[in-house]
């Protein structure tokens, strides 16, 4: 599984991302940005999963690999937890 941060710039995608991820593989992180954990190999099949294009939904979605910083202990916890598999 891999991880995607997810950035709704249409506030169109939380539903989306409520029904394609289970609870125990979403994670809003802020308003309108969540991160996501998916068996999707790239950002581009995620795109395409939450119907992000031109004159539509707009999104961006950016595939997680290295990641550092500070956040909530339930953010950090989770996203721990994913990357222990």
């Amino acid at each position: 599984m891999y991880v995607f941060a997810v950035v709704d710039l249409s506030e169109q995608l939380a539903p989306l991302i409520e029904s394609l991820f289970s609870d125990a593989d979403r994670c809003k992180a802020a308003d309108n940005v969540w991160f996501v954990r998916s068996s999707r190999l790239t950002s581009s099949e995620v795109v395409a999963d939450l119907g992000i294009k031109i004159s539509d939904r707009q999104g961006i979605v950016i595939k997680a690999e290295h990641y550092d910083g500070v956040a909530s202990r339930d953010i950090v916890q989770k996203l721990s937890a994913w990357e222990r598999g």
